[in-house]
């Protein structure tokens, strides 16, 4: 039966649904710092490293993944078949977040979730979108749509004065950029064509970062934790 209802349906309902479930928790994400990651690849590590980092400077963290949930101390594996929470799940999930004392919380944002209204009513502070390449066109039909439907992000759901972050080699980069300024954002590109955060080099041997912090340059290395992979990148970010 619910393959005869066209998606366009299902996503009005899937609106309803937000907008009770923000109205039923008190809107969380106004008292939370939330970051939405989205992308085709990549989001699930990129939430983990932004969390982490968080944690590192003593920040209560929040994380929804794919693989995870996780609440300060207190974590759990995401045994859901959904990378984004249905609407009442996550505005719950946000709202024990706020309930836990926690700051920032970390959302692996899909672009199924995105195009069904399902995370309408969260206040995003800075999105940030790895690439977007030829996989979901099951659902999406085409990349086109699919793109769209990752934009939802940016031009909907960061709050004016937010910020984005995009990886400047994906394809896509330029068109994702130029949806954030539009809506307001201050817009950060990161990678090898990055204008803010540039990859310099990168060779297995520990994770170098090289940063500019003055026209002239300075090289600022940052030893990456110790794990089963070893991987050493340089990044360059000039002076602004």
């Amino acid at each position: 039966m619910k393959k005869l209802i066209p998606q366009s349906i299902k996503n009005i309902y899937h609106l309803f649904q937000a907008v009770l479930a923000n109205v039923r928790y008190g809107f969380p994400s106004r008292k939370l710092k939330v970051i939405g990651v989205t992308g085709t690849n990549g989001k699930t590590t990129t939430v983990q490293m932004i969390a982490k980092i968080l944690e590192e400077v003593n920040f209560k963290v929040a994380v929804s993944s794919t693989i995870n949930f996780k609440i300060a101390k207190k974590e759990w594996v995401n045994k859901s078949k959904f990378t984004t929470l249905s609407s009442w799940a996550l505005q719950k999930f946000l709202k024990q977040a706020v309930s836990a004392g926690c700051e920032y919380a970390v959302i692996e944002v899909s672009s199924h979730s995105l195009d069904q209204n399902r995370v309408w009513g969260t206040d995003f502070d800075v999105a940030v979108i790895a690439n977007v390449t030829r996989e979901h066109l099951d659902y999406h039909q085409t990349l086109d749509a699919y793109l769209a439907a990752k934009l939802i992000l940016f031009e909907r759901l960061v709050t004016p004065g937010g910020a984005a972050v995009v990886a400047a080699d994906s394809e896509h980069a330029g068109v994702v950029a130029a949806a954030a300024a539009a809506r307001g954002l201050s817009v950060f590109t990161v990678g090898r064509a990055g204008a803010n955060l540039k990859l310099v080099d990168s060779e297995i041997d520990g994770f170098l970062i090289t940063k500019d912090i003055t026209r002239g340059g300075r090289a600022t290395t940052l030893p990456r934790p110790e794990g089963p992979r070893g991987g050493r990148a340089g990044i360059r970010s000039p002076a602004s």
